[in-house]
C-alpha cells in the first residue's frame, strides 16, 4: 500500500474582509508563484478578471516556448461578495478556491492561494515590484506558513 502524502491546509487562513470587487477587476502581473503543473514553463504571466453580472470572468495569460497562451475561467463568490473568497472553474464541473489572503489598501498588490499552502500568487498592477516590497511580501508569505525557498519569481522582479 503506498503512503499518503500530507498537504498542508490553508483553512486557518482568513480571505480578505472589506473586500471591493469592483477595484481588484482588471488586469494583474504575476510577481511569484508556487509551482503548479499547469504553469510549467510559462513566463510573463497576467490574470485580468472582470466581473458579468454576478458571475466572475478570468483570463489568465502567459508565454511558453516563445508562444502566447490563454486560458479562461469562470467564477463566483463564495459567500459574501465582500470577502475575497471564490469558487473558480477553469474545467466545469470542477471548482477550486480561489482565496485573496491580503491586499494593499491601494489594491496594487495581492497575495492568493487556492486548496492549501501548495499554492500561492504574488500579484502586483505593475512590475517591477520594489526590492523593498518584495522583501515585506516574502515576510508576510513565510509568517503565514509557505514555503518561501519554492517560490518561483517572475522576469523582471529583480530576483
Amino acid at each position: 500500500m503506498m503512503g499518503c502524502t500530507s498537504v498542508p491546509s490553508n483553512e486557518d487562513l482568513s480571505a480578505v474582509a472589506d473586500f471591493d470587487a469592483s477595484r481588484y477587476m482588471g488586469v494583474w502581473h504575476e510577481v511569484a508563484r508556487l509551482p503548479q503543473w499547469f504553469q510549467r514553463g510559462m513566463t510573463d504571466v497576467t490574470a485580468t478578471y472582470s466581473l458579468e453580472g454576478d458571475m466572475l470572468r478570468i483570463v489568465n495569460e502567459g508565454t511558453r516556448d516563445g508562444i502566447r497562451k490563454t486560458a479562461e475561467a469562470k467564477g463566483y463568490f463564495a459567500g459574501e461578495p465582500t470577502v475575497g473568497l471564490f469558487r473558480v472553474t477553469f474545467f466545469w464541473p470542477f471548482y477550486s478556491d480561489y482565496k485573496i489572503l491580503w491586499i494593499s489598501p491601494g489594491y496594487d498588490l495581492a497575495l492568493v492561494t487556492s486548496e492549501d499552502r501548495n499554492s500561492l500568487w504574488i500579484l502586483a498592477r505593475s512590475l517591477p515590484v520594489d526590492q523593498e516590497c518584495l522583501q515585506k511580501l516574502r515576510d508576510r508569505v513565510e509568517s503565514m506558513g509557505f514555503d518561501i525557498s519554492r517560490l518561483e519569481w517572475s522576469s523582471g522582479t529583480g530576483n
